[in-house]
């Protein structure tokens, strides 16, 4: 790609040069802002779909929210879309909430924490689409915008912020035509990769799924379990409930305190930390949010992590699990965390990770002893009761192995794809501010390569 071939200095400071016969000039002189809104006047059956902020991504687009009538509208619902228009975020402006409208809008209403800017006769609607979501403006933005934990700017603010285009209106459809085949085939290769990862996240959890409940062995001899969501099984495999598993000892399976026992107030930051379910779900015990004070360790002592216990989340997001590693802090048991202690004898901890966290028959035993299809808690007195599946010591170990061997392979490649679709991401947004401020000349650019 080539540049264009004479600049000049914008004379803005944050923008830089552009071409020679480009124009700066503030937003407010070649685009309006909501220029309609519903009136109070308006009739309360009045139906529309309402767009709030949480409708609204940078790369997403416009995600049209649910139709309600206007009685029943927040009164935020009044900014008035029209096709053309790119609406703006002005609240939370670190989200980057901006979507452009190219298409015979019906009924839209956007939340008052949008700007709805319309093109002026000097440019394009998809050329200013392009300008607003460069990363000159949104940078620019949030400079501007004020507050902390709810960072904003106003209309008028928004509208003082330099735009530049070239007169051409032909030249501005080139880049915008231009801009739109090039995004179209990068968020092409983004969707692909993203099927891809969802396809060998299945992958994984199939394979998990037939290691831990049928074995590596496929000519082996198979029986009935009995369970109606498991289905055969090795012959020579047991069926076991998770009490006929655990340590012979006093709390081999202890739920974490009760409200009464563990207040809000009593976990203000102290000497002791309390597991959370965010720490089984990102295996994360490094960091901690919550504390007790050694007193009420010592009374809750009962609730005590250590090494090698299996946490399993009981509430909200259920059924994750990790193990708790050697060598970490002292600390206790959230309220949502339920301690499994396991007789390594009959059962070894890999293993059993494997079983309850990626095993669809793990959920589907607590379903069915909790008498219920789906489940927002686990309760220790189910959980003891859930049937596991449970060959011998040596062929658990041989089956670790395996899908510690399987599952690094493929967490390898969802990585490494995962990390081709934040390039392609930050690709596409690099593009689009190159040539949007016209670092690169594309007007006799028309491959669709």
């Amino acid at each position: 790609m080539k540049p264009y071939p004479e600049y000049n200095n914008s004379g803005i400071s944050w923008l830089g040069k552009i071409p020679k016969h480009w124009k700066a000039k503030r937003l407010k002189y070649v685009a309006q802002a909501n220029q309609e809104a519903l009136p109070e006047s308006t009739a309360n059956d009045y139906e529309f779909n309402y767009v709030d902020i949480g409708n609204v991504g940078l790369e997403e687009g416009i995600k049209l929210g649910e139709r309600i009538n206007f009685a029943k509208a927040p009164s935020r619902a009044r900014r008035i879309v029209r096709n053309g228009d790119t609406i703006v975020s002005t609240v939370r402006t670190y989200l980057k909430a901006v979507a452009h409208i190219d298409f015979e809008p019906k009924d839209i209403v956007c939340s008052t924490g949008f700007a709805v800017i319309s093109p002026g006769a000097v440019i394009v609607p998809k050329f200013l689409y392009y300008i607003l979501r460069s990363e000159k403006i949104i940078d620019r933005v949030e400079a501007l915008s004020v507050g902390v934990s709810y960072p904003a700017i106003n209309a008028s603010e928004l509208m003082g912020i330099a735009a530049w285009y070239p007169p051409s209106l032909d030249e501005q459809k080139n880049i915008a035509d231009y801009l739109d085949r090039k995004t179209a085939q990068i968020d092409d290769l983004i969707s692909k990769k993203e099927k891809l990862i969802e396809l060998l996240k299945e992958e994984r959890a199939a394979i998990i799924n037939q290691a831990v409940t049928k074995g590596l062995d496929p000519k082996a001899e198979l029986k009935n379990s009995g369970l109606p969501w498991l289905g055969k099984i090795p012959k020579h495999w047991k069926v076991k409930r998770l009490k006929y598993l655990l340590k012979n000892k006093k709390g081999a399976l202890k739920t974490g305190p009760f409200g009464s026992q563990l207040k809000h107030s009593d976990m203000q930051g102290a000497d002791i930390k309390v597991y959370t379910q965010r720490s089984v779900m990102d295996n994360d015990f490094d960091s901690a949010e919550l504390y007790i004070s050694n007193d009420k360790f010592i009374e809750l002592s009962e609730f005590e992590i250590f090494p090698q216990d299996i946490l399993l989340t009981t509430r909200g997001t259920i059924g994750k699990c990790a193990i708790f590693p050697n060598g970490k802090d002292k600390g206790i048991l959230h309220p949502c965390l339920i301690r499994v202690q396991l007789n390594q004898n009959i059962i070894s901890n890999m293993f059993a990770q494997f079983y309850m966290k990626e095993s669809s028959a793990f959920l589907e035993s607590i379903n069915h002893n909790s008498n219920a299809t789906t489940i927002a808690v686990i309760y220790g007195e189910t959980l003891r009761e859930v049937v596991f599946v449970v060959p011998d010591r040596n062929e658990q170990n041989k089956i670790v192995d395996f899908l510690n061997h399987k599952t690094q392979q493929i967490d390898t490649q969802i990585v490494n794809e995962k990390k081709s679709v934040e390039y392609l991401v930050e690709y596409r947004s690099t593009l689009i501010s190159e040539v949007v401020t016209g670092k690169i000349d594309v007007r006799n650019n028309h491959d669709s390569d």
